[in-house]
């Protein structure tokens, strides 16, 4: 009955993120191009561009079957995206539902599956609905384990979820990091050992330019730290508190 309840909610969250397919814009600034464009040449449907070297390129990985088949239609590009959307709200339900009482659950799933970022993001093509997947299922990954005894599966498992949020957006790094040192406040160590000698494993071709087009650490570095370098420090903080003061707005009324 419950997980019904949550399919419903999914489901007409899934309506509404639809209706944007047809009319609401298909990214932000040059987001999407720049994602469909590099997708295109991971696919071998296009030549390379100089640009492809100025972003993640994790997002753009994921698109390339769908560059493959899609032709020039850009509504598959769109339906990944909701995809990753929809499986995110499930997640959520995976996780809050072993964590607090059906009324907690539903809550959090309505919240999340309304919010207004999600009804914006859900269709367009950029990173973001990508990024809250792996997210919740690095999540996800991590409350299983955390119960359990040592197991190479699980260490990988949490390994390739925090490497996938590697490549998608430099933010990744942070995640991992914050999962490794709780891993060795919780004196884990065998845990954290082999979860960071798979996570350095899987992100070797990220740091290496395994791609051949510039894409090294430094470039990540420079792009997590580009609202610093760009902005300042002070104008970050700034507008980081103003947003979340607006977003917890949005999501409470």
């Amino acid at each position: 009955m419950k997980n019904s309840a949550a399919i419903i909610i999914i489901a007409f969250a899934a309506l509404l993120y639809s209706l944007n397919i047809r009319e609401g814009q298909i990214g932000h600034v040059n987001d999407d191009a720049y994602y469909i464009n590099a997708a295109r040449w991971f696919a071998g449907v296009q030549s390379e561009q100089k640009q492809l070297s100025s972003r993640s390129l994790g997002f753009s990985l994921l698109l390339a079957p769908v560059a493959r088949a899609a032709g020039e239609s850009l509504l598959p590009f769109r339906l990944v995206s909701l995809f990753f959307a929809l499986a995110s709200l499930w997640l959520v339900w995976l996780i809050f539902r072993t964590m607090a009482s059906p009324a907690v659950c539903f809550s959090v799933l309505l919240l999340v599956a309304f919010n207004h970022l999600n009804l914006i993001f859900s269709t367009m093509v950029m990173s973001e609905e990508a990024y809250l997947f792996f997210s919740l299922l690095a999540l996800w990954v991590f409350v299983r384990r955390e119960n359990k005894g040592f197991s190479y599966v699980w260490a990988l498992l949490q390994a390739l979820t925090l490497a996938a949020l590697s490549y998608i957006r430099p933010e990744g790094f942070l995640l991992a990091f914050s999962v490794f040192a709780v891993l060795l406040i919780w004196r884990r160590y065998r845990d954290a050992l082999y979860s960071v000698f798979f996570f350095i494993l899987l992100i070797l071709p990220l740091v290496t330019n395994s791609f051949g087009i510039g894409s090294s650490l430094n470039k990540y570095v420079n792009e997590l730290l580009f609202p610093v370098f760009y902005a300042g420090l002070w104008t970050v903080i700034k507008t980081g508190f103003i947003y979340f003061l607006t977003e917890i707005s949005a999501v409470a009324f």
